[in-house]
């Protein structure tokens, strides 16, 4: 394909008067002049003086939650906000359930209507089996019905909490893998969420779903082959899962989640990062709090760093610690559009203390982070724009500022998300050589931040077409 007339080759550069052609073949750019001739048999896309520009890539997201989330009733901020509508979304969800159909929700937060165990579900739904999945997606609440469909006896799994009297409430802690054995299976189409983020510039993700193995693997091939999923993908796996016979999907490091109530010794991390290690891969490890960072960097630094090896989320991360990130070569992967979603809880809940450490981004880069953004969907907000904009204003929904400190400029926010997926500090570009993964966005479009995104026109994914605007 031969790119005719773009007006500037970067999200940074002004548009210039000076135009130039690119021409794509198969998945690359391979070349770049003032003027190109067309070849024979090539299609010809005029630009007509818009910029053409890296794709950005989504650093940390969970495609198969994210596609379950069409099939699904949000119970939590902003949606939800009082018990009052809690109740009434639950029982109107219901009544538009065939008899003995799960009822899913997601994105609940005890703010709305407090904590919810099997007893507080009954009193609201008591006729079907319903499950509900906190906002941190971390824990799973299930009604009666829910416990009897589930069919629970003597293999009820270590995060299945009981009362003082031994009996199950209900709720379900990091069990997400024994419960997707027992639930009806849920349809991953992936085909509206792929052309949603093709409309915003998306190239790429980074699946970020933990213990994913060969049958998970090879149900993102398939959806790619389908062409029901565009984007290029690097997937987390376990040691040992085989490589990925598409040319748009690899791996990625091994996910380690950490919680703070089932933190593993010093030495135990130690021996499971090693493992991974010896294995060829790098390690993600998913830290959400100040002692999970403390830990992870404290055996990194026992064990030695390899190439790839990142911090998940750093949602709270004192000036120590981005310190040793730096000093180790430790990747930091942020979501800045919390700020935006959750903001107005973190001003309410986060000590004043821990405040300046939200959310870090500014002052990460400023020590020498290796940083990329991603949204965490769908327990944050699809849209890079969104991360984009937070970055740049640090603004909740309620207009509360949180760290404004950490703010940093337009085309620094969008760098976040146009780095490469094995190696976030290293920007790709328009350039001989380089993927075709490529954005092309109406001229005259500024500001990057400071709204909803710009207008795009068309995205390519290996220099295929994959969007364009209607």
């Amino acid at each position: 394909m031969l790119l005719t007339n773009a007006g500037a080759l970067s999200w940074a550069a002004p548009i210039s008067l000076d135009r130039c052609d690119v021409r794509l073949e198969g998945e690359r750019i391979v070349e770049i002049a003032p003027s190109l001739s067309r070849n024979d048999g090539e299609a010809v896309f005029d630009l007509d003086g818009a910029r053409l520009a890296p794709g950005l890539h989504d650093h940390h997201i969970h495609l198969r939650a994210l596609a379950a989330v069409d099939a699904s009733v949000i119970l939590g901020p902003p949606e939800i906000q009082t018990p009052e509508e809690f109740t009434r979304r639950l029982r109107v969800a219901s009544a538009q359930l065939v008899e003995g159909q799960w009822l899913r929700a997601v994105a609940y937060h005890e703010s709305v209507a407090g904590d919810l165990d099997r007893y507080a579900l009954d009193a609201i739904v008591p006729e079907r089996p319903v499950r509900i999945q906190h906002a941190s997606g971390v824990l799973w609440m299930v009604n009666s019905a829910g416990l009897e469909a589930l069919q629970i006896g003597s293999d009820a799994p270590p995060g299945a909490e009981r009362d003082t009297t031994g009996a199950l409430t209900g709720r379900f802690w990091r069990e997400d893998e024994w419960l997707g054995a027992r639930l009806p299976r849920t349809s991953h189409d992936f085909s509206e969420l792929s052309q949603l983020a093709a409309s915003r510039g998306v190239t790429g993700f980074t699946d970020a779903t933990p213990w994913a193995r060969d049958g998970d693997i090879a149900g993102y091939v398939e959806a790619i082959e389908n062409k029901t999923l565009m984007q290029r993908l690097m997937l987390m796996a376990e040691p040992g899962t085989s490589e990925p016979l598409s040319p748009l999907v690899t791996l990625g490091p091994t996910k380690i989640l950490l919680d703070d109530m089932t933190l593993p010794s010093f030495d135990e991390l130690a021996d499971r990062i090693t493992d991974i290690h010896d294995a060829g891969r790098s390690a993600a490890l998913h830290c959400v709090t100040r002692t999970q960072g403390i830990l992870a960097l404290s055996v990194l630094e026992a064990v030695g760093v390899i190439h790839g090896d990142r911090i998940e989320h750093g949602s709270i991360l004192g000036a120590e610690s981005l310190a040793v990130m730096a000093r180790l070569g430790v990747t930091l992967i942020t979501q800045p559009g919390f700020l935006v979603t959750r903001g107005d809880r973190f001003d309410r809940q986060v000590p004043e203390g821990s405040k300046p450490d939200l959310w870090r981004v500014g002052s990460a880069l400023k020590a020498g982070v290796t940083l990329g953004a991603s949204s965490d969907a769908p327990y944050g907000d699809p849209d890079p724009w969104l991360g984009i904009m937070a970055a740049v204003h640090r603004q909740s929904l309620g207009g509360r500022v949180v760290g404004v400190s950490e703010a940093v400029d337009g085309a620094t926010a969008v760098s976040l998300y146009t780095g490469m997926a094995e190696n976030p500090g290293r920007q790709r570009r328009v350039a001989v050589g380089e993927l075709a993964d490529l954005v092309v966005v109406e001229p005259g479009t500024a500001g990057y931040g400071t709204g909803p995104g710009p207008k795009v026109r068309a995205t390519f994914v290996a220099g295929r077409l994959v969007y364009s605007a209607p």
